[in-house]
């Protein structure tokens, strides 16, 4: 019943937004509305997270149904779509383009904004592998909208850009999803009997040849969504071009939702075939996403784009760890939390880095420590996270991941370790030159202290799960990896 509700109460919100900004013309009742439908889905949310073998009926579960691995993910989207909407709210306010927009445009940002979150909710708690894949394709076309929310010339080529690549990879994902199904037609005779669970039951009666194809498409059309390399040429303009909040979302959230929906099928798929076979494919995407991450990190003239190839070399070492198998798994799923909230806290920065400096060239931002000292701060933070540094929780991730690569694969975890200090290289440089440098002659805005209480909740949270995880959680995820 719960899950219904969550399900029910981003349609309700995003309506009742419409409706509120066709017909009046209160900015401020949008703003309440949208606060009001996201704090209640987080409250709604956490229960079902808490409590996931316990939401639908049976019926229903063949459709929509929260297992601790979707319940990991679900948590990770609630927390980024709330705290994204009270940035929303005050970076809309201020963002040059958006504080002359009329109320009605105001609505349409935060009713898409709803329903994109309806789309990762259904994604995360879908557990018929159709309905899975049409909420990943729903999260495409919903986050289409805002990327280009300022219809700006490289918006629109970015918008553009990312519906052609994922909708033709995601039509690959499909190929290779009917090529799975049609090994299970005479086990599987119904489309409400193709949930996860009863797939696992029938899969080692797909021709394994079969299963490798079908597995490959469907890793290359995820994997794309995903950001992997070389398939991540969409996400560094979407992720530049898009509103800071949706650039937030699409790091944080988007691109584990992909990730959750490979993880479905790769563990189907070691059922069958064993863990090798996806393993092998998994550490090369794995390699090749942080080294090419890594590479181009370094040369970024954007800070925007420098965060979104961060993100392509964090779902790299994800995707590496979740390979290796074992603590690796536990670890990597940890750190698909952190990097979440650290990137989040990043993009949300940015925002206010943007709002005081007019530019997102790296170049043209100095001495943001002494300028904009609390957004410093946080966007510091932010970068220490991301780079893996002592005491937060990337580090720890990483180690894991790295001592169990060592022990199983010592030269591909070599060049993964290459990757890793030659990411922290980058994010450095360009976070030094933007800290530290000297004070610019011209004056800058004042910081605005409404901006500060989603990026700090964010943070801090990022800090006390980096020193403490509270048992439920870490019960969470260890749960989530009985489900690989």
């Amino acid at each position: 019943m719960l899950l219904i509700i969550l399900i029910a109460l981003p349609v309700f919100t995003a309506f009742t937004i419409f409706l509120i900004g066709k017909k009046s013309n209160s900015r401020k009742s949008i703003e309440i509305m949208a606060l009001l439908g996201v704090i209640t889905e987080l409250l709604v949310g956490l229960a079902v997270v808490f409590a996931p073998a316990t939401n639908t009926s049976e019926w229903i579960s063949r459709y929509i149904y929260v297992d601790e691995l979707g319940a990991l993910f679900l948590l990770i989207v609630l927390l980024l779509g709330s705290f994204g909407t009270m940035y929303s709210v005050f970076y809309l306010r201020n963002e040059k383009e958006a504080r002359t927009e009329e109320p009605k445009k105001i609505g349409n940002y935060f009713a898409l904004y709803q329903l994109f979150m309806l789309s990762m909710i259904i994604a995360v708690s879908a557990y018929n592998v159709l309905l899975l894949w049409i909420a990943v394709e729903a999260t495409t076309l919903s986050s289409a909208f805002l990327i280009n929310f300022f219809n700006r010339p490289a918006a629109i080529e970015a918008a553009w850009k990312y519906v052609i690549i994922n909708s033709v990879a995601l039509l690959l994902c499909l190929f290779g999803v009917f090529l799975f199904l049609a090994g299970t037609e005479h086990a599987l005779p119904g489309f409400t009997l193709f949930d996860w669970n009863n797939l696992s039951h029938v899969v080692h009666l797909i021709n394994p040849d079969v299963l490798k194809v079908a597995f490959v498409f469907i890793l290359v059309g995820y994997g794309t969504k995903m950001g992997l390399a070389p398939m991540q040429n969409w996400l560094p303009d979407a992720h530049s071009q898009a509103p800071v909040p949706i650039s937030a979302l699409l790091s944080g959230g988007l691109l584990n939702i992909a990730l959750l929906a490979l993880l479905r099928f790769k563990g189907l798929v070691d059922i069958s075939l064993g863990a090798q076979f996806a393993q092998t494919l998994l550490l090369f995407f794995g390699i090749s996403s942080m080294l090419i991450a890594a590479m181009l990190i370094l040369n970024q003239k954007e800070y925007k784009r420098m965060l979104a190839y961060s993100s392509i070399e964090h779902m790299g070492i994800i995707i590496f760890g979740i390979a290796l198998g074992g603590m690796a798994t536990v670890a990597a799923l940890l750190h698909a939390l952190y990097h979440s909230l650290a990137k989040s806290v990043l993009f949300l920065s940015s925002g206010n880095i943007a709002l005081s400096y007019h530019s997102y060239e790296i170049k043209s931002v100095r001495g943001m420590l002494r300028t904009i000292p609390v957004t410093g701060i946080l966007f510091l933070g932010g970068i220490l996270a991301a780079a893996g540094v002592p005491p937060f929780g990337t580090f720890f991730t990483k180690f894991t991941i790295l001592a169990v690569g060592f022990e199983l694969h010592p030269i591909l975890t070599a060049l993964a370790l290459a990757a890793l200090a030659l990411a922290f290289v980058g994010l450095m440089k360009h976070a030094s030159w933007m800290l530290f440098g000297e004070n610019p002659t011209e004056e800058k805005q004042s910081e605005a202290k409404e901006s500060f209480v989603p990026i700090m909740a964010l943070f801090i949270l990022l800090l006390i799960l980096s020193l403490y995880i509270p048992g439920p959680l870490m019960s969470l995820v260890n749960n989530a990896v009985l489900h690989l």
